[in-house]
This record gives structure tokens, C-alpha cells and sequence, in this order.
């Protein structure tokens, strides 16, 4: 019975797959700014750099000095936008162009950039025309990926020429992948990344969110990558880890960290770019840290002391660097304020989710101090009403205190 659900299992998680080609004519203009458009409607982009374009049944790009060295942020270039559908990824494996040079000796490289909205990767390809005579060139890519959201460009940036350049045919080539949008590791039959039993849907794509579950909840092993792979964001639940993770390309990491209450302990900050406010929450809870062998931040205007050998006393600055690496002590109270509701005292184990996101989803980045004396941790207001409300709460500490 078990072979039975394994096999069916393996069924499932194979993606489909189609072969797919995406060409531009390019032997007329459409508009000033768009000239070859493919079957799907997407329109090539030409920068005001590549000087005036003619049409003869090649897009012909007028004699200049082309750059020497490759710049993404020079207006000499092409680009070919590739729209994705949802709920696939596009592996593109190789581009090709028709085309010939003119005037002067020498190749013009046309370098290719795969652009997603916001950063350049380069390709490590370029499609080098020489001849004078029309000629179709093919470069096969190792891979680049195109996930089911948003447009993406492949660019071509020419240069190491003066000489005139004329092309038409440029044509995208890949495979098309029904995509696991997200999978989560059982680890049911070893430790390998890429044993596709070994997830709920499938070994992670560069496209596909991973969450990696501790394995004190049942899993039996946590995951392995020996070698060079790729997912989208990566989630690591309480008490899960990964092996070779310096192996993992991925775009954002996520930590939850399970703590009980009316416990110090000892931690590192798990991810970078982290401050103390991370691990703040507005008094509910009220939460209390302390620094080893520093000088306490609370004292720094008044010209500090270093505790050495020695733990500094619970402080309230909100800004203390985090490195990695940089160990700290963290104590989470039962004591829970929830001004003008009166303070409760709540037990129970508490979720640190970091990074710290506001409810839009966008990284934290304001915080409330209560007063130095009491040095408890708070952060983060999201609307004027509270912000005051909180503000009130501190003066009342702070008479308090």
C-alpha cells in the first residue's frame, strides 16, 4: 500500500512541460518607441541612445561607437519584453537573431540581460555578429527563469564596435513548466533537496515559496543541498533548519521562533540588517534584552560604561544594530499592557515572526521608546490615534517610574 500512494504521489508532482518560442520579425515599425511586435502582443522597446532606426526587411541601427564595456544604465539597448502566464515558469534555453554588420571590421556584441522589475541579471551570454552577410546567430543560455508573475525583459546591450548593425528574427526559446507556486519538505524518503518525494508539491523551483517545518512536529529529517540550486522565498518554522544552505539561491528568508514565557534566552539575530526594535511589541508584550560585555545603549548620551565580563541591564533603544553573529540575552513577561485597558498577564508560549512587517506587508520601520529607566522594548504605531494613545502610556510610565 505504501509503494501504491508513492507512485501515485510521483505522478502528481511531475510538472508538465511545453516547448515554447517567442520571435519578433522586426523588419517593420509599429511606432517611434515600439518596432517589432510577436504573436502575444508584446512590443520590443528601443533606447534613444541607438541612434535613428530604418526599415529595409532588417531593423538597421546607424554606424556610432557602441560602448566598450557593458552599462545598464546607458540608453543604447534592446529590449524584448516576455509576459508569463500565471501559474507557469518559462526556463529560457536559448536566443537567436538574423543579422548583419557593415562599415569597419571587427564583431558587435549584443550582450543579454535578463531585467524583472527591478535588478539586471546577466546572462553571461552575448550574441556575436561578424559577418556581412546575413547570417543567423545562437546562443544557448545555461538557464534563466521567468516566473508566473509580472513582465520581464531581456535586454541586449551592444558593444566593442563602430560598425552599423542590421537584424531581424530575434527569437526567445525555452520550456514551460506547470510551476509549484509553493511546496513544503516531509522528508518522508531522506534528507535530498531535489528527491521530488521528499515534498507536498514538488522539488522548489526558483519560483516557489519553500517552508521547512521542524522536525520535533513529526518530519523526519531535515532538508540537505549538496549543490547549487534555486527557490523563491524560503520559510523556516520554529525549530527547522536547513544543511548546506549557503548551497540555496532565493529571494527573502523568513523565521519563526517559538519562546515560553518568563525564560532569558540566549539567541543571535537569524537574518541581517536586524535592530533590537525586531524584537519589540509595543508592551503587548512587554519584552526585555540585554547586551554582553557592551556598553548599555540607554547610557550612551551620558558618556556610557563598558560591562565587561558582564550583562548589561534590560534597555529600550530601539536601534541597536544586530549583526550576525552578535549573541544577546531576550526575556518575553507575562505582563501585557493594552492601554486604556487595564494591563493583563497572559502565559503561553510566544511566535516571533521576523522580518518585522507592518500590515502591508512592508518591512517595519518606525518605533515608540518607553522610558529609559524602565528599559522595556516597544515599537511600531501604525496610525495617529495609537501613536498618541501610546505616547500617553509612556508619560504615565514614566511617572511611574
Amino acid at each position: 500500500m505504501k509503494k501504491l500512494l508513492l507512485i501515485g504521489l510521483l505522478l502528481i508532482l511531475t510538472s508538465s512541460l511545453i516547448s515554447e518560442s517567442i520571435t519578433w520579425s522586426l523588419i517593420t515599425n509599429t511606432s517611434v518607441t515600439t518596432q517589432g511586435i510577436n504573436s502575444t502582443g508584446n512590443n520590443e522597446a528601443i533606447g534613444g541612445g541607438m541612434g535613428t532606426v530604418s526599415y529595409g526587411g532588417y531593423q538597421s541601427f546607424p554606424a556610432q561607437t557602441w560602448p566598450s564595456t557593458i552599462d545598464t544604465t546607458s540608453n543604447k539597448y534592446i529590449k524584448f519584453p516576455i509576459s508569463n502566464n500565471v501559474g507557469y515558469t518559462l526556463v529560457i534555453t536559448q536566443l537567436s537573431i538574423t543579422g548583419y554588420v557593415q562599415n569597419g571590421s571587427g564583431t558587435l556584441n549584443l550582450n543579454a540581460y535578463l531585467y524583472d522589475g527591478v535588478k539586471f541579471t546577466n546572462l553571461n551570454a552575448s550574441l556575436s555578429v561578424s559577418s556581412t552577410s546575413s547570417n543567423t546567430y545562437t546562443l544557448a543560455l545555461n538557464k534563466s527563469t521567468v516566473c508566473n508573475t509580472g513582465v520581464y525583459y531581456i535586454y541586449l546591450f551592444p558593444t566593442s564596435s563602430t560598425r552599423k548593425l542590421n537584424i531581424k528574427n530575434f527569437i526567445i526559446s525555452g520550456t514551460i513548466y506547470s510551476i509549484n507556486s509553493s511546496s513544503q519538505w516531509l522528508g518522508w524518503i531522506d534528507s535530498n533537496w531535489t528527491n521530488s518525494p521528499n515534498w507536498t508539491n514538488g522539488v522548489p523551483c526558483p519560483c516557489t515559496d519553500v517552508t521547512i517545518p521542524s522536525v520535533s512536529n513529526g518530519y523526519t529529517s531535515y532538508p540537505t543541498i549538496s549543490s547549487s540550486t534555486e527557490c523563491h522565498n524560503i520559510i523556516f518554522q520554529a525549530g527547522a533548519g536547513v544543511l548546506g544552505l549557503q548551497n540555496l539561491i532565493y529571494q527573502k528568508a523568513y523565521i519563526t521562533i517559538d519562546l515560553q514565557r518568563q525564560k532569558w534566552y540566549t539567541l543571535t539575530a537569524p537574518l541581517k540588517n536586524m535592530y533590537s526594535a525586531d524584537y519589540a511589541y509595543e508592551g503587548m508584550p512587554v519584552t526585555d534584552m540585554r547586551l554582553f560585555d557592551q556598553i548599555n545603549p540607554d547610557s550612551l548620551t551620558k558618556g556610557g560604561v563598558l560591562n565587561t565580563g558582564n550583562w548589561t541591564r534590560s534597555f529600550s533603544s530601539p536601534s541597536v544594530a544586530l549583526t550576525p553573529g552578535t549573541g544577546f540575552v531576550y526575556y518575553i513577561d507575562t505582563k501585557t499592557y493594552n492601554y486604556p485597558q487595564p494591563t493583563t498577564y497572559i502565559t503561553g508560549d510566544w511566535n516571533i515572526n521576523l522580518p518585522r512587517l507592518k500590515s502591508n506587508g512592508n518591512l517595519m520601520d518606525t518605533c515608540w521608546l518607553y522610558s529609559t529607566y524602565s528599559g522595556k522594548l516597544t515599537t511600531l504605531y501604525y496610525y495617529l490615534e495609537i501613536q498618541i494613545l501610546h505616547i500617553d502610556l509612556q508619560w504615565r510610565m514614566q511617572q511611574i517610574n
